[in-house]
């Protein structure tokens, strides 16, 4: 008897906006609840959020915008090159069939007399599933990375399986952290580079888009005369491999003449990677006291398993 192919479960959809700063801009939603008896309306112009929370079974979903004074934002051409406006002369306004799994993002430009939508994009759709005809965004451009246009929130796919790599340091030494991978979006593979340095006790995060892979990070010390490049096979310069991103969470730290890495996202039974080197019968390398933005995604789960520190001293993620 053949296995009936599991659906993907269904959860509350919502969206977002975000724009240049040249004017106040606001967005406005309108849904049918889901059994059809009521129509649900929401404007952040009446909201602190700029984010539209969906019901589940949401469906026809209708999304305008607006500028402060009344003004209406006018429908563009987003797949054609600068955006013309559209012939009709009509207001963007986008219709979305169903809610569920819906994670749309809204980026807006423009001045307040002439402002438009130039991306659009759906980041809760499944792997294989074609973009709908209101969807647009230039992926091949690294300064429309979503999480850099100031978005109150970043794709939810992103936060539950997205990899992240941080690196902290205790000294002064000029460090350099680059991160470089590969993402594909729409049967179409971009290159992403992440670079940003150091001179202070500090820690650095770079958050990786979902289906990252051919992942490297890469270390520099600024004159190779820095206690980084105190340690053997960090003369330096030193790269790590990992291949794919989706579930990396990777700490680096530099302190003294100690160098410490371990990816914190792995599974009690996966093997470690050869770069990794973390002392965790050391209090004082647990990750919250060394200054990383973030502690693990994974902690309570890991020191279950390693088994080193007692869990009621572990912090929850933040």
């Amino acid at each position: 008897m053949a296995a009936t192919p599991q659906q993907p479960q269904r959860s509350a959809g919502r969206l977002q906006m975000a724009g240049s700063g040249m004017c106040r801009r606001f967005m406005h939603v309108e849904y049918d609840t889901f059994d059809g008896w009521f129509r649900r309306r929401w404007s952040s112009q009446n909201s602190n959020s700029k984010c539209c929370e969906l019901e589940l079974g949401a469906k026809n979903v209708v999304v305008t915008f607006s500028v402060w004074g009344g003004r209406t934002v006018r429908k563009v051409e987003r797949r054609q090159a600068g955006n013309p406006w559209a012939t009709c002369g009509s207001r963007e306004e986008i219709f979305i069939s169903s809610g569920d799994n819906l994670d749309g993002f809204f980026y807006l430009q423009g001045t307040s007399l002439h402002s438009w939508c130039s991306g659009a994009y759906n980041f809760g759709r499944l792997a294989g599933e074609r973009p709908e005809s209101w969807e647009f965004w230039d992926h091949g451009d690294a300064a429309w990375r979503v999480d850099r246009l100031g978005f109150q929130f970043e794709p939810v796919r992103w936060g539950q399986a997205a990899g992240r790599v941080q690196m902290v340091s205790d000294h002064k030494c000029k460090i350099t952290m680059q991160v470089k991978y590969d993402v594909e979006y729409g049967g179409l593979v971009f290159h992403r580079e992440w670079s940003d340095t150091i001179t202070k006790p500090k820690g650095l995060c770079c958050p990786l888009e979902l289906g990252a892979r051919n992942l490297t990070v890469l270390f520099k010390a600024g004159d190779g005369r820095g206690r980084a490049s105190k340690r053997p096979g960090l003369r330096g310069e030193a790269s790590f491999d990992f291949g794919r991103g989706d579930g990396v969470d990777a700490f680096f730290s530099f302190h003294g003449k100690r160098f410490s890495a371990c990816d914190f996202g792995k599974c009690g039974c996966e093997p470690a990677w050869e770069w990794e080197c973390w002392d965790h019968k050391d209090a004082t390398m647990r990750p919250d006291q060394l200054g990383f933005k973030f502690p693990p995604r994974r902690w309570a789960g890991f020191l279950a398993e390693a088994k080193f520190w007692d869990e009621s001293t572990c912090p929850g993620e933040r």
